[in-house]
């Protein structure tokens, strides 16, 4: 009821093996990760709005058009051009 608990000290952290704290599994996290989602964001953030627009929401239609034109193909075309924005 009265116990005051010291709050843990990065010592405690690293030494406690747990995935969130320390060092963690994957060599360079703090700088990969952010960086994976800076690139990878704004692609998917057009062909999301892109296929509930102009598909109606058929992520399928969608799939199937990346398999016959390839992915990066279809995502140039669907990508839009900053001089027409019509």
């Amino acid at each position: 009821v009265g116990v005051k608990q010291e709050a843990p000290t990065s010592t405690t952290t690293v030494k406690s093996g747990d995935w969130s704290s320390g060092r963690g599994i994957l060599p360079a996290r703090e700088t990969l990760g952010p960086l994976f989602l800076m690139a990878t964001t704004p692609a998917f953030s057009i062909v999301f709005f892109h296929v509930c627009s102009a598909m109606n929401g058929n992520f399928l239609e969608f799939a199937k058009l990346c398999i016959n034109n390839g992915l990066l193909s279809t995502i140039y075309n669907v990508w839009p051009n900053p001089w027409d924005p019509i």
